[in-house]
């Protein structure tokens, strides 16, 4: 709440002011929206709603390396609220994870819009994931399943789960039909759910390649199944060393 009253105190200050004092006013306040064009004019973009798009990228679940708020519609009479979305940035797409509305009248609230049954407050719908979670075994040691152990394994330990967020760290190998052994690590490395059962970890090579590596974890009738992109070999990864596979729970 306190963002839309330094937004209406702003305001109620730059429609008082006049001569270089307003024009500071006006100056300062779009400085803080970052709607200040490269020669100084002032960009016409919604404070508000960069405000809330701020606020949405500051939400613990919207913690993707390519995090965004989406601004789809504004409140008009029959809908008192906006609606954004919140995802991923892909190449070509938003891969949409999150839908919210948010109330700025009578009060700033942020409410999430699920598909499947409606609209519930942001406490509900956490408390909702963390009694899912709490209840679905996701913690532990996993090893994949594979057809040929003699030349591929590898396991997943996972730790620290959260409702929003888990650690994992990862070890495999890969035997050629030479002999030779490849090697692949990953060290407690952070996946963020997106479902109650699916979670996603991406690295940026933003430094080098510029691609992103994603892997996808489905958590399902008490196994993991795990699906990447063909780029391990940006995370350190051996030759033939890949996480994805169907693994089972070691007790």
């Amino acid at each position: 709440m306190k963002h839309f009253i330094l937004f209406l105190t702003a305001m109620a200050l730059v429609a008082c002011g006049s001569g270089n004092g307003q024009k500071q006013l006006v100056k300062t306040f779009a400085d803080d929206m970052d709607v200040i064009a490269e020669d100084g004019s002032i960009d016409l973009v919604d404070p508000v709603q960069e405000q809330i798009r701020r606020d949405l990228l500051a939400l613990p679940e919207m913690g993707f390396p390519n995090a965004s708020a989406v601004f789809i519609v504004g409140p008009s009479d029959g809908q008192p609220y906006y609606i954004f979305k919140g995802g991923e940035n892909m190449e070509t797409h938003l891969a949409e994870y999150f839908r919210f509305h948010v109330y700025v009248e009578p009060e700033y609230e942020i409410k999430v819009y699920d598909f499947s049954i409606g609209e519930i407050s942001l406490k509900e719908w956490r408390s909702q994931r963390e009694d899912t979670f709490i209840n679905t075994e996701v913690a532990g040691k996993w090893v994949r399943t594979d057809e040929n152990t003699d030349a591929s394994s590898a396991e997943m330990m996972i730790t620290d789960v959260t409702p929003e967020t888990f650690v994992f760290s990862f070890s495999g190998i890969y035997t050629n039909p030479s002999g030779v052994a490849h090697f692949g690590d990953l060290e407690e490395q952070t996946a963020h759910f997106t479902e109650d059962d699916t979670a996603l970890f991406a690295y940026n090579d933003e430094e080098n390649s510029g691609e992103t590596v994603r892997v996808n974890f489905l958590f399902k009738e008490g196994k993991l199944f795990v699906t990447g992109t063909d780029n391990y070999h940006l995370l350190g990864f051996g030759f033939g060393v890949l996480m994805d596979g169907e693994y089972v729970r070691k007790r």
